[in-house]
């Protein structure tokens, strides 16, 4: 009777030890790749439905902040052109990307349709001055 007793013991350790070896694998999948077990993917999908119900409604911005961000932005590129400094190539990109992106932002919340664009920064410079062109026109100061 003794050796089934440990026999058994033994067999439920290693199941044990076994599932956990499982599980831990699945909660480092989840961790790393935001992959939800199977198991849990109901309860997930009810949870993130349910926090979305409480979060309130995204404000849009008015379109004064949008201005004085690409003045601020428009006077950043002409720093970093004008500026002498190391790695001036990426400092005048990355200004231009930012100032590209809140222009097209800019444009889609006014409800302008941005012509030539596919949501790729920077803009080429025809481009950038055809939304430039269409806020202008449609009596968005820049």
């Amino acid at each position: 009777m003794e050796w089934t007793s440990g026999f058994l013991a033994m067999a439920v350790t290693a199941v044990v030890l076994f599932l956990v070896a499982v599980a831990q694998v699945s909660v480092i999948d989840w961790l790393a790749h935001s992959k939800v077990p199977r198991p849990l993917r109901g309860i997930a999908r009810r949870l993130a439905q349910w926090h979305a119900a409480r979060r309130p409604a995204p404000v849009a911005l008015p379109p004064v902040l949008f201005e004085l961000e690409l003045r601020r932005l428009g006077a950043e590129v002409t720093r970093a052109l004008d500026a002498d400094q190391p790695a001036k190539a990426a400092r005048v990109a990355a200004a231009r990307a930012a100032y590209d992106t809140v222009l097209i932002d800019y444009g889609r919340s006014v409800g302008i349709e941005v012509p030539g664009t596919t949501g790729r920064v920077p803009l080429g410079a025809q481009d950038r001055f055809a939304v430039e062109e269409a806020l202008v026109g449609a009596g968005y100061p820049l």
